[in-house]
């Protein structure tokens, strides 16, 4: 018997990859995630960068389409989490380019920096989408009064110089690109300017490293951990895609899969034994030699058995998941096949 959560589903072992591709298609059902959105709603769509003037006391960044202007034929899409909102998703658009005149600006910078970085942000300000340049490139948020649409203004290494004020709160931003400048803090006519490049191609576009898809799927069983005696060896990783996922797998310890982004996660575990057996995956668990049943229920996230003296066992779940989480292949010691059809699947499947 496997089971998809708590849901008992019987199979036998021809009928199990049929079983794991259902599941995979209920979980993202049951996310509230189709195959269409996961298709069409790419996180960042149509985003260029340019130096928006050749003067330089006027040296502007220009935020365009990837090829040409913007227009309501030719829109940019960006999401963006909300945690005001229940930290759902926001889709937003833009359809005209926008320039933020950085020039009078510090960014708290000391002095002339010859190789500085200033970051994009995106911002959504109660659903409106809004334009941010700062210093720092690991953003969640900005409150309005960190930021300023006035470039004299922002003399500090926390502020954002924004293209428009914003409202009263603090709003979620994304960061969506990045430049390579040069800064003049003393200069005459090029006094506190930031030379942006010209060209789109000069640009860095792109989230932040660890947005988009990620999924790595484990194969190859191989025994136990000798330390951890009750979390399974999945020694090769067969697919690996994104950075929201790590993988590793250690004689003593076993496999893990360690979160690097927080979201919600599809996870899947097939294993087989020759004899009855339990399998399942655990998540921050200590008890690393303890049975997949006996171990502390809320570091329990899926359980399959298998109970008519051997066979295939497949376990899924669809969870919420925190930076710093570790997924294991935890069982109860009997597993015992060493093929390449032993598997578990780490999938992040939205925020």
């Amino acid at each position: 018997m496997i089971t998809f959560g708590s849901i008992p589903i019987r199979a036998n072992g021809s009928q199990l990859v049929s079983r794991v591709v259902a599941a995979w298609f209920n979980a993202l059902r049951l996310a509230g995630i189709t195959a269409e959105t996961q298709l069409l709603a790419g996180p960042l769509v149509n985003i260029g960068f340019n130096k928006a003037t050749t003067t330089d006391a006027d040296d502007s960044l220009k935020i365009q389409g990837s090829a040409a202007a913007l227009s309501a034929t030719n829109i940019l899409y960006i999401n963006i989490q909300d945690p005001s909102n229940g930290g759902r998703t926001e889709r937003l658009t833009a359809t005209a380019d926008v320039t933020i005149k950085a020039t009078g600006a510090t960014f708290g910078a000391p002095a002339d920096l010859p190789n500085a970085t200033l970051y994009v942000y995106a911002i959504s300000d109660g659903g409106a989408l809004k334009w941010g340049l700062h210093q720092a490139g690991d953003l969640t948020d900005i409150t309005d009064v960190l930021s300023s649409a006035t470039p004299g203004d922002v003399n500090l290494s926390t502020e954002m110089l924004v293209n428009t004020t914003l409202t009263v709160g603090t709003h979620p931003v994304r960061r969506v690109g990045s430049d390579s400048v040069i800064f003049d803090l003393t200069g005459g006519a090029s006094e506190k300017l930031w030379g942006f490049r010209a060209g789109v191609s000069a640009f860095v576009v792109g989230l932040e490293r660890e947005f988009g898809h990620s999924e790595i799927v484990a194969t190859t069983a191989s025994g136990h951990g000798s330390g951890s005696t009750r979390i399974r060896r999945l020694t090769v990783q067969s697919e690996a895609r994104g950075d929201a996922i790590d993988w590793a797998d250690d004689s003593v310890l076993g496999t893990t899969f360690l979160i690097n982004r927080s979201g919600m996660y599809y996870m899947s575990f097939v294993d087989a034994s020759s004899v009855t057996g339990e399998i399942g995956i655990s998540k921050n668990s200590s008890q690393l030699t303890t049975g997949i049943r006996s171990i502390t229920a809320a570091d329990r996230v899926a359980l399959s058995e298998i109970s008519f003296g051997g066979g295939d066992m497949m376990c899924s779940a669809v969870v919420r998941l925190n930076i710093g989480d570790v997924l294991r292949p935890h069982t109860d010691a009997t597993p015992d096949a060493g093929s390449i059809a032993q598997s578990m699947r780490v999938v992040r499947i939205g925020d």
